[in-house]
C-alpha cells in the first residue's frame, strides 16, 4: 500500500554525524529536529482543499501517463507473449519493431482507453488518504504504519472493481499489431470495438478477466510501494544537514519514488506477468500460473522486467514528485498560514 511506515528504522549516514529522524505526532506529522527543514514535514489529508485537489491532479497525472505510456505498451506485449510463440526477443527488439511496424502510434495504443483511469486514480486515493490518516474510526488504535496497509488494500479492492474492465480492453488494444483500418472500413471506436468482442466471447464477466489476479498483484505492489518510498524518503532527509537548500527535499522526493519505483518493479514483476496474461489472453487464473512456473520458469516470470523497470523507475519519480507537488498545491488557506508560521518559528530558533 502506499507511504511508508513512520517506525522503520533508518541506516546511518556516511560519516561522523547520525541521521536525524523526527517524532510522529498520532495524526503522522513529523516534528522534525531542530534545523530539519519545515517543508519535509507529511501533509494530512485534512490540510487539503479537495476542489483544488482534484482539479490539480488529473491534469498533472495526464502528463505523467502520457510519457509512460511507450513503456508500458512495451512491457505489456513482452509479459503477454505465450511460450513458444514470441514476438519479440527482448525489450529493445520490441521497440525497434514496434517502430518499424506500427509507427509511434504503436507506442500509444491504448492511450485513450487508459486516461479513464485518471477518475479511478481519484478514488483510489480518496480511499487510501482517508484512512491513513485517522479518519475512519473503525482503525483507530492501529498504527499509522497498519493504517498505510489496511488503507492502500481497500483502496485497491474498490478502485479495481471499476477500473479492471479499462484495463482488460487497454492491455488488448497495446497488444493489437495490426495497422490502421483500410479506406472504406466502417468506423468505429476501437475501445468500442474490443468491448464489444470480450463481451460477445465471454459475456459482461469477461470484462473482469484477472480481476483476482489483479488484486493478488496490486494490493501487496500497492502496500511495497508506499512502504519503500517511506522508508527511503525518511533515510535520505534524516541525511540532509542541517541547513540544507530548498531543492533538497525534492530531490529527495525524486530519488525515493524512484528506488520505490524500482523495488516494486523487480519484486512484484511475477504477479504482474500473471495479471497481464489473464486479462490479454482471457485464460483461468490456476491454469495460467502453472504454464507460467512449469512451461516456462524463471524467463516466464521475469519477462518484462527489463521494460518495467524502465517504466516505473521514472514513473515512481514522476508520480510521488508530482503527488507531492499536488498536495503542496492543494493546502488550504489556513494550513498554507499555519506551515508559514511554524517555518517562520523554526527559522527563528535555529538563528
Amino acid at each position: 500500500c502506499h507511504s511508508a511506515s513512520a517506525n522503520a528504522p533508518l541506516p546511518a549516514c556516511q560519516g561522523a554525524r547520525p541521521c536525524r529522524r523526527g517524532a510522529l505526532h498520532p495524526r503522522g506529522v513529523m516534528d522534525q529536529a531542530p534545523g530539519a527543514p519545515p517543508s519535509t514535514e507529511a501533509i494530512q489529508w485534512g490540510e487539503l482543499d479537495p476542489w483544488k485537489f482534484y482539479t490539480i491532479g488529473p491534469t498533472v497525472f495526464f502528463g505523467v501517463r502520457a510519457i509512460n505510456h511507450p513503456m508500458n505498451v512495451v512491457k505489456t506485449r513482452l509479459q503477454a507473449q505465450l511460450a513458444g510463440a514470441p514476438a519479440y526477443s527482448g525489450t529493445a527488439d520490441a521497440v525497434r519493431s514496434i517502430w518499424r511496424q506500427e509507427g509511434a502510434r504503436g507506442f500509444f495504443k491504448g492511450f485513450g482507453t487508459s486516461m479513464l483511469n485518471l477518475a479511478v486514480g481519484q478514488i483510489y486515493i480518496s480511499v487510501f488518504e482517508r484512512m491513513r490518516s485517522g479518519d475512519v474510526a473503525l482503525l483507530n488504535g492501529l498504527s499509522e504504519a497498519q493504517r498505510t496497509a489496511v488503507g492502500a488494500c481497500t483502496a485497491v479492492l474498490v478502485s479495481q472493481t471499476v477500473s479492471n474492465p479499462i484495463d482488460v480492453v487497454s492491455q488488448r488494444l497495446m497488444v493489437d499489431r495490426s495497422g490502421p483500418a483500410p479506406r472504406g472500413a466502417a468506423w468505429q471506436p476501437a475501445a468500442l470495438r474490443v468491448a464489444r468482442e470480450v463481451v460477445a466471447g465471454s459475456g459482461a464477466r469477461g470484462l473482469f478477466r484477472g480481476y483476482w489476479a489483479s488484486i493478488l498483484q496490486m494490493a501487496p505492489g500497492s502496500s511495497l510501494w508506499w512502504t519503500s518510498y517511506g522508508i527511503y524518503r525518511n533515510a535520505l532527509l534524516g541525511c540532509l544537514g542541517p541547513a540544507p537548500a530548498p531543492w533538497h527535499p525534492r530531490a529527495v522526493e525524486v530519488v525515493s519514488g524512484a528506488m520505490a519505483g524500482s523495488t516494486v518493479a523487480i519484486i512484484a514483476n511475477p504477479l504482474d506477468v500473471l495479471r497481464t496474461r489473464v486479462q490479454v489472453h482471457g485464460l483461468p487464473l490456476l491454469a495460467t500460473l502453472r504454464s507460467i512456473l512449469f512451461q516456462e520458469g524463471l524467463r516466464g516470470i521475469s519477462a518484462g522486467m527489463a521494460a518495467r523497470v524502465a517504466t516505473m523507475a521514472p514513473n515512481g519519480a514522476l508520480v510521488m514528485s508530482a503527488y507531492e507537488l499536488i498536495k503542496r498545491l492543494s493546502l488550504t488557506d489556513e494550513a498554507r498560514l499555519a506551515r508559514s508560521q511554524a517555518a517562520a518559528a523554526a527559522a527563528a530558533e535555529r538563528a
